[in-house]
């Protein structure tokens, strides 16, 4: 909350530097392909490109009018995805920091965003109990997935890139078929205990790890 991000050496555990310049929290942060850099996102509004070896700041993107809650690299490390509290997703030159796009649509804040792995097309969940998938070239939403009864705050693609999956405030994990947006399962967790946060590691096909409001660490095994 202090609005700093900080490098870490991850054998000694030893903080190497600080990266100062955020005005508020930040809430996301994204290593870049080239191991060099990390973009962050801020409830200030902005995002920010940072070079990991010196700490320096090398750009600050600006035009959400809203918190900025996530952020992505897109597979190629030459633009990245923003989600934000404005109900916007943003798409940006990581070269020059200029906005080159925005995808409107969701009808509240957006919680989360995703990259598909062919780097053309992106998933985003919503407060409004949606997630849409979206042209990244065009910024067309080329459907809506519903099925979720409260607002989903985090979502992944797994590396397939034909399925996703998604954790809501309803207590509820969904598996989704994206060319279709047929939810294929549902997981109930706990009663009134929400799922905040997923993960899919590439490294483990076909498992995924979820967290719910109870502190829970749920791990499930997919059917292929």
């Amino acid at each position: 909350m202090d609005g700093t991000l900080r490098v870490w050496n991850a054998s000694t555990g030893q903080q190497q530097r600080s990266l100062v310049g955020h005005e508020d929290s930040v809430s996301a942060c994204a290593v870049l392909p080239d191991g060099q850099r990390v973009i962050s996102a801020s409830a200030d509004g902005t995002l920010r490109l940072w070079n990991l070896s010196t700490g320096e700041q090398q750009q600050a993107l600006h035009g959400h009018t809203a918190s900025v809650d996530r952020c992505q690299v897109l597979p190629g490390g030459q633009q990245a995805i923003s989600a934000s509290a404005d109900g916007t997703l943003r798409i940006w030159d990581l070269q020059t920091g200029t906005h080159v796009r925005t995808l409107q649509g969701h009808q509240a804040w957006i919680c989360a965003c995703a990259a598909l792995p062919d780097g053309r097309h992106v998933l985003s969940a919503a407060g409004d109990e949606t997630l849409r998938v979206w042209d990244v070239q065009t910024g067309q939403c080329l459907r809506t997935l519903q099925g979720h009864k409260a607002a989903i705050y985090n979502c992944v693609a797994l590396p397939d890139g034909k399925r996703a999956l998604s954790a809501a405030g309803d207590g509820m994990l969904k598996l989704w078929d994206l060319q279709t947006g047929q939810c294929l399962y549902t997981v109930y967790g706990p009663a009134a205990a929400g799922f905040f946060s997923v993960l899919a590691p590439a490294e483990l096909p076909n498992v995924v790890f979820a967290g719910d409001v109870l502190g829970n660490v749920w791990t499930l095994q997919l059917a292929p």
